[in-house]
């Protein structure tokens, strides 16, 4: 059977909407943060822009500190990763509690 290539690939520019955190354990630790970007778009005569929020998780070591060190609230930043889905779940019945989406980085670079 032939194997299929796919594509998951994110790249967002933007600004961060809090410092970033860290997150997760000592032994899996991520750094989250929040970023905005926007759409421009027209209605009638009038130019609008909507704000869209994007969660980034940074699992990679050495960016992973660099961000958490560096990256502050309302900071232009560019981000390249992958789309990526999250499941909590009860412990008592496994059941889906709720799902969230975050871009998984693979680079990002702060702008001063």
């Amino acid at each position: 059977m032939p194997v299929c290539v796919g594509v998951n690939q994110v790249t967002l520019l933007g600004r961060a909407g809090n410092d970033a955190e860290m997150r997760g354990t000592e032994a899996y630790p991520v750094v989250q943060f929040s970023m905005a970007t926007h759409i421009n778009y027209q209605k009638g005569e009038e130019m609008l822009q909507n704000t869209v929020w994007h969660r980034i998780s940074v699992f990679r070591p050495g960016l992973r500190e660099s961000v958490y060190q560096n990256l502050k609230k309302g900071q232009r930043v560019l981000v390249q990763g992958r789309l990526g889905y999250y499941e909590k779940r009860n412990p008592e019945d496994d059941t889906i509690i709720h799902r969230t989406a975050s871009i998984v980085a693979n680079d990002v670079v702060l702008f001063a």
